[in-house]
C-alpha cells in the first residue's frame, strides 16, 4: 500500500477519536450531559486507542527502521513525553494514564510521519478533507439522525453534531472557522462563502457561548488583518497582547469563583456560576492541592474506578468529565511540572514562525487557545487544538516544497506561509 495513503488511513480515527464520534456511536446516541459515566461506557473507546496504537507502533517501527534521519523531535517535545510516561506509572490507574499518554505520542508521531511525506500543500489538502467530512456528517446526524446529531436533557434541542456535547462542537467548529478564514485559501469566492458559512451555522447551532464570541473575534481580526499597520502593531505587542488576554482570563475565572459577591448586581441578567463551571473549578482547585507538583496522571477521572469520580458526585452533587478550563486541567493531571513544560513547548513553536504572516497567524491560534480554555479543556491531550500544535510544529521544521517566486522570497519558508501552508481549494 502507498505509504502516504496508509498515513492517511491512520490518522483518520485519530480524529474521529478525537471529535468524540466513537463515544457517541458506543452510548447509542445522544445523552444527557450529567448522566453518570461509567467504566462500561467509556471502555470500548479505549480498546479503540490500543487498536490505534498498535497500527500506529507498526507503521512506525518500519518507517523508523528504514527512515531513521527523516524525523527530528525537539527536545522539548521528548522531555514532556517521558514526564507524561512518569506521572503515569505514579497514578491511581497506571494502565488508563499509558494508554492516554502512548495515544498522544502516537499522535505527534504518526503526524510528524505525514508531514514528512506530504508536505505543505498536501498536508492541508488532508486537513480540509477531514473538516469536510466533519461539517457534512455533522448535518446528516442533525437533519436525519436527531437523536444522535441534537442534544437532549440540559442542553436540549441544542446541537452537537457528530460529537457528544455541544460545547465540543462549538468549538471544533470554531477552530474549523480559524482554519477557513486564516490559513486555506479557497479557489473561488462562492465556495469559501458556502464552507465558511456552513461553519458559522454549526457555531450558532451549538449554542456555545464561548465558540460565538470568539467567531466574532475571528471574524473581526480578520478582517483588519489586511491592513499591515494592524498587523504590525499586533506583532510588536505579542507578548502584551498575550499576557493581557491571560490576566483577563484568569481573572474572569477567579473573580467569579471566589468573590460572587462583586457580581451580585447582574445575578439576575447573567449567569455569573457560568453554567455551573464554578463548583467544578472549585473542586478540582482543591483536587490540585493534594498533588500540586506531578498531578494525578492523563485519563483517571472518566472512570468509576477512582475515588476522584465518587468523590465528585458527593460533594457537588453531579460528575464532570473535564474541568472545564484547561489550564486547571492541565495542571489537575499533570501538575505545575507539567504545566510548565507545555508552555515551554507552545513558546517553542512561537519562536520558529519567523515571518511577519506567520507569527500573526500563530499569535491569533494562542489567544484562541487561552481564550478557549477559559471554559473548555482543550489542554495538551487527545483533543483537536494539541493535533493542530503538532501541525504547526512539524510544518515549521518542514522546507518547502514550493518553487521559489517573488512572492516566496519575502518570508522564510516556514509554516503557515500565504504561499506555502495555504493552497488552492
Amino acid at each position: 500500500m502507498n505509504n502516504k495513503l496508509l498515513l492517511k488511513i491512520l490518522l483518520a480515527p485519530m480524529f474521529l477519536l478525537s471529535f468524540g464520534t466513537i463515544q457517541l456511536i458506543n452510548q447509542n446516541g445522544a445523552q444527557d450531559q450529567f448522566s453518570q459515566f461509567t467504566n462500561e461506557n467509556i471502555f470500548p473507546v479505549d480498546i479503540f486507542k490500543l487498536w490505534l496504537a498498535l497500527m500506529a507502533i507498526f507503521i512506525i517501527l518500519y518507517k523508523i527502521i528504514f527512515f531513521r534521519n527523516t524525523l527530528k523531535i525537539p527536545k522539548i517535545i521528548i522531555v514532556y513525553f517521558s514526564y507524561l510516561y512518569f506521572i503515569s506509572l505514579k497514578s491511581e490507574l497506571p494502565y488508563q494514564s499509558i494508554i492516554q499518554t502512548s495515544a498522544i505520542v502516537l499522535a505527534y508521531i504518526g503526524i510528524a510521519l505525514q508531514v514528512n511525506y506530504l508536505k505543505y500543500k498536501n498536508t492541508t489538502k488532508y486537513l480540509n478533507k477531514i473538516f469536510l467530512a466533519f461539517i457534512f456528517l455533522s448535518y446528516t446526524c442533525i437533519i436525519f439522525i436527531p437523536s444522535y446529531g441534537i442534544s437532549i436533557g440540559e442542553h436540549l434541542n441544542k446541537w452537537q453534531g457528530i460529537t457528544t456535547h455541544k460545547n465540543t462542537l462549538g468549538n471544533i467548529s470554531l477552530f474549523i472557522l480559524f482554519f477557513y478564514l486564516w490559513i486555506f485559501k479557497f479557489k473561488t469566492f462562492p465556495a469559501k462563502i458556502i464552507t465558511t458559512f456552513s461553519v458559522l451555522i454549526l457555531i450558532i447551532g451549538s449554542q456555545s457561548s464561548t465558540a460565538i464570541i470568539l467567531a466574532i473575534l475571528i471574524i473581526v481580526t480578520n478582517i483588519f488583518s489586511s491592513k499591515s499597520s494592524f498587523s504590525d502593531f499586533l506583532i510588536k505587542r505579542t507578548t502584551y497582547i498575550i499576557i493581557g488576554v491571560l490576566i483577563i482570563s484568569t481573572s474572569t475565572a477567579i473573580i467569579s469563583t471566589y468573590y460572587q459577591d462583586l457580581l451580585s448586581l447582574s445575578n439576575n441578567l447573567v449567569d455569573t456560576s457560568f453554567t455551573g463551571r464554578i463548583n467544578i473549578w472549585l473542586y478540582y482547585i482543591n483536587s490540585i492541592n493534594e498533588n500540586p507538583f506531578f498531578g494525578v496522571g492523563l485519563n483517571q477521572v472518566m472512570s468509576d474506578k477512582t475515588s476522584f469520580n465518587s468523590n465528585m458526585t458527593d460533594l457537588i452533587g453531579y460528575f464532570s468529565g473535564s474541568a472545564h478550563n484547561g489550564f486547571l486541567e492541565s495542571i489537575f493531571t499533570t501538575g505545575f511540572i507539567g504545566f510548565i513544560l507545555s508552555i515551554l513547548y507552545i513558546k517553542s513553536i512561537y519562536h520558529k514562525n519567523n515571518s511577519t504572516k506567520n507569527k500573526l497567524i500563530f499569535l491569533i491560534f494562542v489567544l484562541l487557545y487561552i481564550m478557549v480554555n477559559t471554559f473548555e479543556s482543550y489542554s495538551i491531550n487527545f483533543n483537536l487544538y494539541t493535533f493542530i500544535l503538532f501541525y504547526i510544529e512539524r510544518l515549521s521544521i518542514i522546507p518547502s516544497t514550493l518553487h521559489n517566486t517573488s512572492a516566496t522570497r519575502k518570508f522564510e519558508p516556514t509554516i503557515l506561509q500565504q504561499n506555502n501552508f495555504a493552497h488552492r481549494y
